[in-house]
Protein backbone atom coordinates (compact mmCIF):
# COMPACT_ATOMS: atom_id res chain seq x y z
CA UNK A 1 0.00 0.00 0.00
CA UNK A 2 1.59 3.39 -1.20
CA UNK A 3 0.64 6.83 0.18
CA UNK A 4 -1.18 9.53 -2.80
CA UNK A 5 -0.69 12.94 -1.44
CA UNK A 6 -2.63 15.45 -3.48
CA UNK A 7 -2.51 19.06 -3.86
CA UNK A 8 -5.13 21.31 -3.70
CA UNK A 9 -4.73 24.77 -4.56
CA UNK A 10 -5.04 28.20 -7.00
CA UNK A 11 -2.47 28.70 -9.69
CA UNK A 12 0.29 30.94 -7.33
CA UNK A 13 -1.06 29.52 -4.00
CA UNK A 14 2.43 27.77 -3.70
CA UNK A 15 2.10 24.28 -4.26
CA UNK A 16 5.35 23.93 -6.05
CA UNK A 17 6.77 25.85 -3.11
CA UNK A 18 5.88 23.56 -0.65
CA UNK A 19 6.81 20.48 -2.94
CA UNK A 20 10.34 22.46 -2.89
CA UNK A 21 10.77 23.22 0.60
CA UNK A 22 9.17 20.16 2.08
CA UNK A 23 10.34 17.09 -0.10
CA UNK A 24 12.85 18.23 -2.21
CA UNK A 25 15.97 19.09 -0.98
CA UNK A 26 14.81 16.84 2.69
CA UNK A 27 15.30 13.20 3.72
CA UNK A 28 12.16 12.69 2.30
CA UNK A 29 13.35 13.54 -1.86
CA UNK A 30 13.46 9.86 -1.99
CA UNK A 31 10.12 9.02 -0.91
CA UNK A 32 7.95 10.34 -3.22
CA UNK A 33 7.81 10.24 -7.12
CA UNK A 34 6.52 13.54 -8.01
CA UNK A 35 4.14 14.01 -10.94
CA UNK A 36 3.03 17.89 -11.89
CA UNK A 37 0.58 18.96 -14.70
CA UNK A 38 2.95 21.40 -15.75
CA UNK A 39 6.03 19.53 -16.09
CA UNK A 40 4.35 17.07 -18.43
CA UNK A 41 2.59 20.00 -20.42
CA UNK A 42 6.45 20.81 -20.84
CA UNK A 43 7.87 17.70 -21.89
CA UNK A 44 4.71 16.53 -23.90
CA UNK A 45 3.90 19.86 -25.82
CA UNK A 46 7.28 22.22 -24.69
CA UNK A 47 5.09 25.35 -22.88
CA UNK A 48 2.20 25.73 -20.17
CA UNK A 49 -0.61 25.20 -23.22
CA UNK A 50 -3.94 24.34 -22.09
CA UNK A 51 -4.84 23.15 -25.42
CA UNK A 52 -4.18 19.34 -24.51
CA UNK A 53 -5.27 18.64 -20.79
CA UNK A 54 -6.69 15.04 -21.46
CA UNK A 55 -3.50 14.02 -22.77
CA UNK A 56 -1.72 15.46 -20.12
CA UNK A 57 -3.69 14.58 -17.23
CA UNK A 58 -3.89 10.93 -18.90
CA UNK A 59 -0.46 10.69 -19.07
CA UNK A 60 -0.26 12.01 -15.41
CA UNK A 61 -2.65 9.26 -14.07
CA UNK A 62 -1.23 6.28 -15.97
CA UNK A 63 2.41 7.67 -14.29
CA UNK A 64 0.67 7.77 -10.97
CA UNK A 65 -0.96 4.89 -10.84
CA UNK A 66 1.75 3.04 -12.40
CA UNK A 67 3.94 4.36 -9.53
CA UNK A 68 1.73 3.71 -6.77
CA UNK A 69 0.98 -0.01 -7.56
CA UNK A 70 4.75 -0.54 -7.60
CA UNK A 71 4.79 0.80 -4.16
CA UNK A 72 6.35 3.86 -4.81
CA UNK A 73 4.53 7.01 -2.67
CA UNK A 74 3.03 9.88 -5.02
CA UNK A 75 2.40 13.36 -5.14
CA UNK A 76 0.19 14.60 -7.35
CA UNK A 77 0.63 18.46 -8.61
CA UNK A 78 -1.72 19.99 -10.04
CA UNK A 79 -4.74 22.66 -9.52
CA UNK A 80 -7.27 20.16 -8.49
CA UNK A 81 -9.78 22.97 -7.61
CA UNK A 82 -12.96 20.56 -8.64
CA UNK A 83 -14.27 18.12 -5.87
CA UNK A 84 -14.88 15.77 -8.66
CA UNK A 85 -11.83 15.44 -10.07
CA UNK A 86 -10.55 14.90 -6.73
CA UNK A 87 -12.79 11.98 -5.71
CA UNK A 88 -12.27 10.20 -8.99
CA UNK A 89 -8.73 9.95 -7.94
CA UNK A 90 -9.47 8.97 -4.11
CA UNK A 91 -12.08 6.81 -5.36
CA UNK A 92 -9.40 4.93 -7.76
CA UNK A 93 -6.70 5.13 -5.30
CA UNK A 94 -9.05 3.36 -2.46
CA UNK A 95 -10.04 0.54 -4.84
CA UNK A 96 -6.47 -0.15 -5.19
CA UNK A 97 -5.94 0.10 -1.57
CA UNK A 98 -3.72 3.17 -1.10
CA UNK A 99 -4.27 6.14 1.14
CA UNK A 100 -5.04 9.79 0.46
CA UNK A 101 -4.10 12.68 1.92
CA UNK A 102 -4.26 16.35 0.88
CA UNK A 103 -2.50 19.55 0.82
CA UNK A 104 -4.67 22.20 0.92
CA UNK A 105 -2.98 25.84 0.18
CA UNK A 106 -5.48 27.90 1.55
CA UNK A 107 -4.89 31.48 0.10
CA UNK A 108 -6.82 34.81 -0.21
CA UNK A 109 -7.59 36.49 -3.54
CA UNK A 110 -4.90 39.17 -3.01
CA UNK A 111 -2.11 36.76 -2.23
CA UNK A 112 -2.69 34.37 -5.22
CA UNK A 113 -2.56 38.07 -7.41
CA UNK A 114 0.54 39.26 -5.79
CA UNK A 115 2.03 35.66 -5.75
CA UNK A 116 1.30 35.68 -9.93
CA UNK A 117 2.94 39.20 -10.60
CA UNK A 118 5.80 37.72 -9.10
CA UNK A 119 6.02 35.09 -11.61
CA UNK A 120 8.01 34.80 -14.73
CA UNK A 121 6.39 36.36 -17.31
CA UNK A 122 6.00 32.83 -18.92
CA UNK A 123 4.18 31.85 -16.13
CA UNK A 124 1.73 33.90 -15.58
CA UNK A 125 -1.50 32.72 -15.43
CA UNK A 126 -4.31 35.35 -16.99
CA UNK A 127 -6.12 37.64 -13.75
CA UNK A 128 -9.39 36.38 -14.87
CA UNK A 129 -8.45 32.85 -14.47
CA UNK A 130 -7.12 33.43 -11.17
CA UNK A 131 -10.54 35.28 -10.77
CA UNK A 132 -12.38 32.04 -11.37
CA UNK A 133 -10.17 29.03 -10.38
CA UNK A 134 -11.11 31.15 -6.50
CA UNK A 135 -14.43 31.79 -7.04
CA UNK A 136 -15.25 27.79 -8.12
CA UNK A 137 -12.43 25.95 -6.04
CA UNK A 138 -14.33 23.37 -3.75
CA UNK A 139 -12.98 22.97 -0.33
CA UNK A 140 -11.39 19.01 0.58
CA UNK A 141 -13.53 16.89 2.83
CA UNK A 142 -12.34 13.79 4.69
CA UNK A 143 -14.12 11.00 3.52
CA UNK A 144 -15.31 12.25 -0.21
CA UNK A 145 -12.27 13.25 -1.46
CA UNK A 146 -9.32 11.88 0.74
CA UNK A 147 -8.59 10.25 4.02
CA UNK A 148 -7.14 13.04 5.45
CA UNK A 149 -5.86 16.56 4.84
CA UNK A 150 -3.46 19.62 6.21
CA UNK A 151 -4.26 23.03 5.42
CA UNK A 152 -0.98 25.25 4.61
CA UNK A 153 -1.99 28.92 4.46
CA UNK A 154 -4.05 31.56 5.98
CA UNK A 155 -8.38 30.95 7.59
CA UNK A 156 -9.38 34.52 5.84
CA UNK A 157 -12.16 36.23 5.62
CA UNK A 158 -13.39 39.15 3.32
CA UNK A 159 -13.56 42.73 5.30
CA UNK A 160 -16.29 43.52 2.62
CA UNK A 161 -18.55 41.14 4.02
Amino acid sequence: MANLIVMVGVAGSGKDTWIREEIQGSEKEGLYAIHSSDDIRKELFGSLTQEHNGVVFDTMRKRTFTDLEAGKNVIWNATNISRKTRASLYQEAKRKGHNVGIVYMSRSLDFLLKSNENRPEEDKVPVEVIKRMYTSLQIPREGADCDSMIMIGDAFFSEDI
